[in-house]
């Protein structure tokens, strides 16, 4: 059993879980078409709770290409230094990653790189957890930390982008 409580824990209770593989178990038969939940409401924009004081965006275009080594390979993930060096130690409260295209977007990981550190040797030697800021996948969310609670940005940090395109 997990230990601990996360306020954005995704996982299905046990419950839910054996509703689910019973629902499976049945051949997935669907069920009244009047008791099913409102469609989702797609938010334009941004989704945090005010407009973004800051907006970073990459610093180069990468030219995705319709396939990646005829099919056979996915296209390696890039790795893109974003915006300038922070000039002043910078308290984030909440932070979004979108993308441009994201019919070509696997993920976005955003890593805020210390200053001093170059972004292979920080990833390596830091723990690419510690270092993450936020991230960019289909259906996600964007991180919103508690009232009175942030996460601190020193001066001189960079932002690293690691980019999973998707040729399609």
């Amino acid at each position: 059993a997990p230990k601990g409580h996360f306020l954005n824990d995704r996982r299905l209770s046990d419950a839910d879980q054996k509703t689910l593989i019973a629902w499976i178990d049945g051949g997935c038969v669907e069920g009244d078409p009047k008791a099913a939940p409102p469609k989702a409401d797609f938010v334009d924009g941004w989704r945090l709770p005010r407009q973004p004081d800051q907006v970073i965006r990459m610093n180069r275009e990468v030219k995705v290409p319709a396939s990646y080594l005829g099919g056979l390979a996915g296209m390696p993930y890039q790795y893109i230094t974003v915006g300038e060096p922070f000039k002043e130690d910078r308290w984030v409260e909440a932070v979004e990653v979108r993308p441009q295209y994201r019919e070509a977007i696997h993920h976005i990981i955003a890593f805020v790189i210390p200053p001093g550190k170059r972004p292979e040797q920080a990833l390596s030697d830091d723990h690419f957890g510690r270092l993450m800021l936020a991230a960019y996948v289909p259906g996600d969310q964007p991180v919103i930390y508690p009232t009175g609670t942030a996460k601190l940005i020193p001066q001189g940090s960079t932002l690293l982008f690691e980019m999973h395109y998707t040729p399609n």
